[in-house]
């Protein structure tokens, strides 16, 4: 029985469910692992203020695993993220897989910005491959005084729009993965290190 989750870290929440297409209110589509688009603008008295990325991942046989890993770029800005996130999924029946991300971007992408969306192939489960992929901006009103419902979660410390210094591997690139915090640990001499350790990363990334 497949029961479906949502995830959230770095400003990015995900979710997968079995089926055979994007949803068809993404109207930004693409056969294949990777789309790039021009972000559309809308009425005067809004801005973008995330974007929704879904796929489907097609298996060539039972049991095969399915991950999230994609990588965003804003051309126009030079800046790129790359999101390992920590949720699988394991093929049970004879459907694919339909992967559904919504990206806060803060003042990251904005109007007219040129974004390419790559889903990133999962090297290490040979057979699993993208069948489509879509896009489609999310846009907030500039003066809408009504309470924001994301404002707990945008409020986090490390998020797209945030601080991400502790995951910057190049100018303008980032690798959004808490997992190499953990491994780096695993490597210490003690067990006391370890805990004393991963309990400081953990504070500070606010979890």
């Amino acid at each position: 029985m497949f029961y479906s989750q949502m995830f959230y870290e770095f400003g990015i929440f995900s979710t997968c469910f079995h089926g055979k297409a994007v949803p068809d209110w993404l109207h930004h589509k693409s056969k294949g692992s990777s789309i790039s688009i021009a972000m559309p603008s809308s009425s005067m008295n809004k801005s973008i203020q995330g974007i929704n990325i879904s796929f489907v991942h097609t298996f060539p046989g039972i049991g095969k695993q399915s991950r999230l890993k994609i990588k965003v770029q804003n051309v126009t800005i030079n800046r790129t993220w790359i999101y390992y996130g920590h949720i699988f999924s394991f093929r049970e029946t004879d459907e694919d897989m339909v992967w559904l991300s919504h990206w806060m971007f803060g003042n990251e992408i904005k109007n007219g910005d040129e974004v390419c969306v790559t889903i990133l192939e999962n090297k290490l489960y040979g057979g699993v491959m993208v069948r489509e992929c879509a896009i489609g901006p999310v846009y907030t009103n500039k003066d809408n005084n009504e309470e924001d419902p994301l404002s707990y979660y945008k409020s986090w410390k490390h998020i797209i729009g945030g601080d991400l210094s502790d995951f910057q591997v190049a100018s303008g690139e980032y690798f959004l993965n808490n997992f190499r915090f953990i491994s780096h640990y695993h490597m210490e001499k003690t067990e006391g290190e370890i805990i004393s350790r991963l309990g400081a990363v953990w504070q500070d990334l606010n979890f």
